[in-house]
This record gives structure tokens, sequence and C-alpha cells, in this order.
């Protein structure tokens, strides 16, 4: 007869523990580039554009965090913040 134990041991609850760990939650006002292009009503293309100039000059900042992908699971993906407004 197997022992039991008071914790779960199973191989699927100790990867469902480390993937857990491992994601990580957006600062706020870090946005990816899909939820920016949503924001000011752009293209994919035109807000990727956008964000990577802003970053060159200095008016966002870039970081990568680890989310959950839908299709794909965990996954790196860069996130935006604007640290500068208008002038």
């Amino acid at each position: 007869m197997p022992r039991r134990t008071s914790r779960d041991t199973s191989w699927a609850s100790r990867f469902a523990a480390m993937e857990a760990e491992s994601r990580e939650e957006p600062e706020k006002g870090f946005y990816t580039i899909y939820q920016w292009g949503k924001k000011i009503n752009r293209s994919h293309a035109q807000t990727l554009k956008m964000c990577k100039t802003a970053v060159a000059e200095g008016q966002m900042e870039r970081k990568m965090y680890r989310v959950m992908m839908p299709s794909v699971g965990l996954r790196s993906v860069n996130h935006y913040r604007l640290i500068k407004g208008p002038q």
C-alpha cells in the first residue's frame, strides 16, 4: 500500500508550481505592443515603430516580462511604458 503524505507530490503539481514561480506580473503602466496599438488605434507595425523610436529618444522604457500566452505557454514578451508625457 502506498504511503500517504500530507502534501501533493505529483509531477503535474510540481511543474505547475515551478511555472507559477517563473511568471512575472508587469508593473503598472507597462503594456505590450498589441495593447498600446489598441489604446492609440494604430496597427501593430505602426505601434512597434513608434515605440522603438520613443525608446531610442528616451520617452519610453522597455522591459521583458515572462507571461502566459494562450497558444505557446510561458514566454518572454516586450512591454513598454511611457516615461515622458507630451511636451
